[in-house]
């Protein structure tokens, strides 16, 4: 223990400004033995909007995964605006289908064929709340992917993962 202290003292007497790495050495070195509660949803997203994720923990975020996010947000958009403007079309298809079906056959035909084809309420009822369930997942999978990463390269920092060598 008295090796420690040393080198806590001659962190904090060492007065010259630190790199990143050094900032990340001599917060290992001075709080390297306590454990402290991290990684989580709103400890991610505090420690990434104020910048101390990189200048504090040491943890360096990948452009790709950016690229990433930025992107399934917009195929999010995309398939959000796809659902609306092609929900009608289908339900105005899908009622001539039936409609069209009842033309055609009339009473011959059991109920069952006819409640097989959906109204076009039916279509709407089912496609504009599963638009905004998918776009709420989407939202939900974006928010939690990146501190999920981070807990993961903290549980590997620690060797509550055991890494490959």
């Amino acid at each position: 223990h008295p090796v420690g202290t040393a080198a806590e003292r001659s962190i904090l007497i060492g007065g010259k400004k630190q790199t990143q790495s050094e900032r990340t050495m001599s917060n290992y070195v001075l709080f390297g033995e306590r454990e402290v509660r991290s990684g989580g949803f709103l400890w991610t997203w505090k420690r990434m909007l104020d910048r101390s994720l990189l200048h504090t923990e040491g943890i360096w975020l990948h452009s790709r995964l950016f690229v990433g996010q930025a992107a399934q947000i917009i195929i999010s958009i995309f398939a959000l605006g796809l659902f609306y403007a092609g929900t009608p079309i289908l339900a105005a298809q899908s009622q001539a289908a039936r409609d069209e079906l009842i033309e055609e056959f009339g009473d011959e035909l059991p109920q069952w064929i006819y409640d097989f084809i959906p109204t076009e309420q039916q279509v709407r009822y089912a496609f504009y709340p599963a638009a905004g369930v998918a776009t709420a997942v989407a939202l939900v999978i974006v928010c939690l992917y990146l501190p999920s990463t981070v807990s993961t390269i903290l549980k590997f920092r620690c060797g509550r993962i055991p890494s490959l060598h």
